[in-house]
């Protein structure tokens, strides 16, 4: 070890916080490379815009934002791993304007040293760059130098004071787990965690309503507050703009998967996801690279992943390849009516959680457990939710015997399965009447699964789109 660095590693070595550690470590630099401009930043938290400081005679604050991949910066967050340019071409090749400014300012052609700061679990925190003639950069990469000594202790001393703060996310768990969860099992949570835990993507399957999206949600707040959630609804996008959404049409930085770095992704309706785009997430599951939709542009991204779907089965056997390649952990959520057992339990956890709007003199009667249990639910915790909302403010407005009659209307004025069965209204009349009956009630069952949409319907029955709207108009249904 080069004995000049001695007293620079005993003072990196004497700081306790971080931002002395830096401005120490900025300050033993500038001596070695007179004339260079360093840039220190913090990010805050995943996702975050950081506020770069810069030293030395063009000393300046640099706003960046982590996906934005217009500056070199951002290629060594997102790889967490050290960058050298000994060349940026007076920032010819640089879009980020006030980047492209700080490298022309600088006094004559320079280069770009940059090196992320790693917490124990591998999160980049923070990053520290030098921009210097392409020969200063050189010494300063020399294994032999003082700077290579001063690096390695301000890495790991760095490293030891951020153990505090590498310890924040798990602490939270226990605090978001203490609200459990009154929609879903707490089976399916734990199955849940275990599966992003270690890097998988979560499939959440359920009819409509029964909290497939909230659930992702919770399992966000689960984790941590601190990292972003990014939603996108496959449903509601063109097969074009699926892919210029999720991957980014010329580059990636402004693709669902790069704004969701080191956060979460909730891809609902994934079974809606044009094929053509497939083999574009299995690359980025196999390699954690985003490819853009023109294969022009790339960047390393790493995540959690959650996806929903309302029906597998068809799509399960149409792609079987990619189902079983993105259901690393599949969560089924049974609707309502298959879990009557369990109804009284969720009204009381619900009512738990709502208790701050709940009269003084509230209880759940049994006649009220006996209307909620023989509904049938077609929407789920949804309705429940509904319905439980609607009988609270019932009762604040007009006590507990206004409240059970408007939820007896709700429940009781309506038939226990959405369509009755054919046995009960439909074995009367010849064959042709009861069979053209059976249809109708089919078609309506059908199109409510898919929501009423056409296309979907006319594929699960294996019929033309145009037949079923002549079956439709025969029948009488509309929308």
């Amino acid at each position: 070890m080069p004995e000049p660095a001695l007293p620079a590693i005993l003072e990196l070595l004497a700081c306790q916080q971080v931002d002395d550690l830096m401005t120490c470590f900025a300050s033993k630099i500038a001596m070695m490379a007179p004339g260079g401009s360093q840039i220190l930043g913090v990010i805050p938290f995943p996702g975050a815009e950081i506020a770069c400081q810069v030293t030395g005679e063009k000393a300046a604050t640099l706003h960046l934002n982590v996906d934005d991949f217009r500056h070199p910066l951002a290629q060594v967050i997102r790889s967490a791993k050290p960058a050298v340019w000994l060349s940026l071409n007076y920032g010819a090749r640089i879009e980020h304007p006030k980047f492209r400014e700080l490298v022309l300012r600088q006094e004559g052609e320079c280069g770009l040293y940059a090196i992320p700061l790693l917490e124990g679990q591998g999160r980049v925190w923070g990053i520290w760059a030098i921009l210097a003639p392409a020969t200063t950069l050189e010494a300063l990469l020399n294994v032999e130098s003082q700077f290579s000594s001063l690096l390695q202790v301000f890495l790991i001393r760095s490293r030891e004071l951020n153990k505090d703060g590498a310890q924040i996310e798990p602490a939270q768990r226990p605090q978001a787990a203490k609200n459990q969860p009154w929609r879903v099992s707490g089976d399916s949570v734990q199955q849940a965690v275990e599966a992003l835990s270690h890097g998988k993507p979560v499939l959440i399957v359920g009819e409509k309503g029964t909290g497939k999206t909230w659930l992702a949600h919770y399992l966000h707040r689960y984790f941590t507050l601190q990292v972003p959630l990014v939603n996108l609804d496959c449903a509601v996008l063109s097969e074009e703009w699926q892919g210029i959404k999720i991957f980014g049409e010329k580059n990636v930085s402004g693709s669902a998967l790069v704004k969701a770095h080191r956060g979460f992704l909730l891809l609902e309706n994934i079974d809606r996801l044009a094929p053509r785009w497939h083999g574009y997430l299995q690359h980025f599951l196999d390699t954690n690279e985003v490819l853009s939709t023109d294969g022009r542009d790339a960047g390393d991204v790493h995540l959690k992943l959650i996806l929903t779907t309302r029906d597998r089965e068809e799509w399960k056997r149409k792609h079987a390849g990619f189902y079983h390649r993105i259901a690393g952990s599949e969560i089924y959520l049974p609707p309502l009516r298959v879990q009557r057992q369990d109804i009284r339990q969720i009204v009381e956890r619900f009512l738990i959680e709502n208790q701050q709007d709940l009269p003084g003199d509230f209880y759940l009667a049994e006649e009220v457990i006996e209307l909620l249990t023989g509904y049938s639910y077609p929407g789920n915790i949804r309705e429940m939710e509904n319905i439980l909302l609607d009988y609270i403010f019932w009762v604040k407005s007009s006590g507990m015997a206004g409240g059970f009659k408007a939820l007896r209307e709700k429940t009781v004025s309506r038939p226990a399965g959405i369509y009755s069965s054919l046995s009960d209204s439909h074995d009367s009349g010849s064959l042709k009447a009861i069979l053209s009956r059976y249809e109708t009630i089919v078609l309506r069952q059908r199109l409510e699964k898919y929501n009423f949409d056409k296309e979907r319907t006319a594929a699960s029955l294996s019929i033309s789109r145009r037949s079923l709207d002549m079956k439709c108009k025969k029948s009488g249904i509309v929308r």
